[in-house]
């Protein structure tokens, strides 16, 4: 651990002599906002009167497929604001040809960024890890959400919504938007000082847009590289406002599985979002209900582990990055999708309260309590996680939580059915980006006092224009449970005893990646990457090792090739099974390698997809993958997919031998853009499903939404119907 920790030292050090290092001179990228005197009106018609005392941002440069130019067709960008709102105004070059519009349905995040399309980032802590996004593209569809830093990666959470006011028109020679954000949606403290930056989506000409220039490895939303706008006079908190929600739902079910009538449901359930301060929020819901959540998109599983599947509800999503980034990928101490599922059934959530936010422009803090229901023989349940980061350095933060599910028994909490998870970590991000660093402790406590119940996590990377490095040492003690959390590597399947056994193990990993930019030609960029991950159990007995050379091509079209070539090492700790077979593989030594290529066609047109393909042994035996998804377009108001995956596996010596069929379609029609009707089908031999779940969504009023949903399953076999479900729900949202 001494060695760990003189290593992260070195990370830091490293870290900041690269951070003195600027990306660009801020002060170039500072720009004083006044208020406006005559408020615009948002009409997507830009009056000049309206706009004349606000400050123009010009001269936005290219940031794909090339960093280093201006851009040829040029963005406008106006801003001015008032008590409660700020105001935008842009003006966009074009020529006359056809938009490329992918969708008329708000938050769809992947065919927004195929789209063109415009979008602000606002900082208003200016963290410059944590902001916002507010885009229209061409259509006029509405994108929104929530950005977090996580390491040197900015996500964005597409779930988060309110209420604001865009419009547009379309010239000959270029196109209009105005925009109105609510001071009332946005959580600030009274700094005056915001981070801004500025996003174009050109599609016709595959080319992003951005008002500061920066380099082309960071993602056009990276909120270290932002500009600032100085307000002459902050609207102050008390602007904020009290949002309910309430809905109602009634339900029709089926369930020929188990041979039980039909039956009926209703319910009420209650959404509110209180304003504690003009950057501290309180979320309350009672009785919420999911139904109108897509589905999960099967997946054809032949690992030793669980597959992980992303939370989709938004009460467990607004503002969660505090609680989602906690850990790594293979141990994430909360997985909210545990709550509400307990034993493989759904259990009804009654109440939910989450409180998250800034206390100030250095500390947040997120705290959240869900209690569960019983039902039949499962006891009710209470999950209550705090978490709370400091803000250290530039870039850096200091993170602290615990996370505790409580069984209640008789109205009272049980004594002998609890787990509960605390820890610590530090991450450090330099403030140009290119370096970052983390150090993680976890432990977890359960009544029967185990020993060696913790984790340990260090990682480090560098990203520079041309090069990518990733290091990462980490250890899990089998009695590192965390009962809501997700750690598939710590459990493994004996199929003698038809159980599962933790086994603790340590993990290094580390990755290299080497960029190329041609000066000409079709290429925009090429890469060369390696990386080796291995696994050690207790003993320090290496157990597994996945190597792999892989060479990468991005044209400029916005198509691209990926290769691979892997070799695989693991000795099973029991006897498993990998697929459907009367016989498990021996705990052994297997040493196997494989192929993988895939292609992918520019989103651009109304007609891509991709295909992709393996060759290679698995386990004593081989495997061949084959797939394809297609994708076509009817601008704007119809997206349809379809894909199909084929896995042939042949064990040798009668271990088992299976081709598995996946088949997955979708259809995605925005009659306006505020009725849409999705549809999803899914035929998957390994889970033995077919599913079809159909939604139409009528937005009849801001943000409020009447569902119909339709869910049948069946079984794959022989088509005989396993359930069916109607749904109809109601909800309204009111400004207090």
């Amino acid at each position: 651990m001494k060695r760990l920790i003189n290593l992260l030292l070195l990370i830091i050090i490293c870290s900041q002599i690269q951070a003195n290092k600027a990306a660009f001179n801020i002060a170039e990228y500072t720009a004083n906002i006044g208020p406006s005197e005559i408020s615009p009106t948002i009409d997507g018609i830009i009056n000049n009167k309206e706009w004349e005392n606000a400050y123009t941002f010009k001269n936005f440069w290219d940031h794909w497929p090339s960093d280093s130019t201006q851009s040829e067709y040029q963005t406008e960008v106006k801003i001015t604001y008032d008590e409660d709102f700020l105001y935008l105004a842009i003006i966009l070059d074009d020529d006359n040809s056809e938009k490329i519009i992918q969708t008329l349905k708000r938050d769809s995040e992947n065919e927004y960024w195929n789209s063109d399309a415009f979008a602000v980032i606002i900082d208003p802590i200016n963290s410059k890890s944590n902001g916002y996004i507010f885009g229209v593209n061409a259509g006029g569809a509405q994108f929104d959400g929530l950005i977090a830093v996580n390491g040197s990666y900015n996500s964005i959470d597409a779930n988060w919504n309110n209420i604001w006011h865009s419009d547009l028109s379309i010239a000959e020679d270029h196109w209009e938007i105005e925009m109105a954000i609510p001071f009332s949606s946005l959580k600030f403290s009274q700094n005056t000082e915001w981070g801004i930056n500025f996003i174009r989506n050109d599609m016709k000409r595959n080319t992003y847009s951005t008002w500061t220039k920066f380099p082309t490895n960071f993602q056009g939303i990276d909120l270290g590289h932002t500009g600032n706008i100085i307000f002459k006079d902050l609207p102050s908190a008390s602007s904020k406002k009290f949002v309910i929600v309430p809905s109602t739902l009634g339900s029709v079910e089926k369930n020929n599985v188990d041979n039980l009538p039909i039956s009926t449901t209703g319910n009420f359930g209650l959404d509110s979002k209180v304003a504690i301060s003009s950057s501290l929020n309180l979320d309350i819901t009672v009785n919420p209900d999911f139904s109108q959540v897509e589905v999960d998109q099967q997946v054809t599983n032949l690992s030793r582990f669980n597959p992980y599947f992303p939370e989709k509800r938004n009460f467990f999503l607004e503002n969660s990055d505090l609680f989602s980034n906690l850990g790594s990928g293979e141990a994430r101490p909360l997985f909210t999708r545990k709550i509400g599922l307990k034993d493989g059934e759904n259990v009804p959530i009654i109440l939910g309260t989450r409180l998250s936010g800034n206390v100030n422009e250095n500390l947040r803090i997120g705290l959240m309590d869900v209690q569960t229901a019983d039902k039949g023989d499962l006891s009710a349940e209470n999950y209550a996680m705090g978490a709370i980061q400091q803000k250290v350095l530039k870039r850096s933060s200091i993170k602290a939580f615990m996370i505790n599910r409580q069984t209640i028994e008789n109205s009272s909490f049980s004594s002998q059915d609890f787990n509960r998870v605390a820890g610590a970590e530090f991450n450090f991000l330099s403030e140009n980006g290119k370096m970052q660093g983390s150090a993680k402790y976890h432990k977890s406590f359960s009544p029967e006092k185990y020993s060696g119940s913790g984790y340990y996590n260090i990682n480090s990377t560098f990203n520079s224009r041309k090069y990518y490095a990733e290091f990462d040492l980490s250890q899990m003690d089998k009695n590192y449970i965390a009962d809501v959390g997700f750690t598939p590597r710590l459990y493994n399947y004996d199929a003698d005893r038809d159980s599962s056994i933790r086994l603790g193990y340590k993990g290094v990993f580390t990755q290299h990646v080497l960029r190329f930019y041609p000066k000409s030609g079709f290429i925009n960029r090429h890469q060369l990457g390696g990386s080796a991950r291995l696994f050690y159990n207790t003993d320090n007995i290496l157990t597994e090792y996945e190597l792999y050379a892989s060479y990468f091509i991005n044209l400029k079209n916005r198509s691209w090739i990926y290769t691979r070539y892997y070799i695989n090492m693991v000795k099973l700790p029991f006897p498993t099974t990998i697929i459907d077979s009367d016989n498990a593989l021996p705990a052994e030594r297997y040493d196997y390698n494989g192929f993988f290529a895939q292609y992918r066609t520019s989103a651009n047109k109304n007609l891509s997809g991709r295909v992709y393909g393996s060759y290679g042994s698995f386990f004593n035996g081989d495997k061949l993958t084959m797939g394809t998804e297609i994708y076509f377009r009817k601008q704007p108001w119809g997206n349809f997919s379809i894909n199909y995956q084929l896995d042939k596996v042949d064990l040798a010596a009668n271990y088992g031998k299976q081709d598995l069929h996946l088949i997955g379609a979708k259809t995605q029609i925005s009659f306006s853009k505020k009725l849409f009707w999705t549809t999803f089908l899914q035929y998957h031999t390994q889970a033995e499903n077919f599913n079809i779940n159909s939604r139409i969504q009528w937005r009849y009023k801001p943000m409020s939404d009447i569902y119909f949903v339709v869910t049948n399953n069946y079984n794959s076999y022989d088509f005989s119907q396993k359930d069916l479900m109607f749904v109809l729900k109601l909800s309204y949202w009111l400004n207090v």
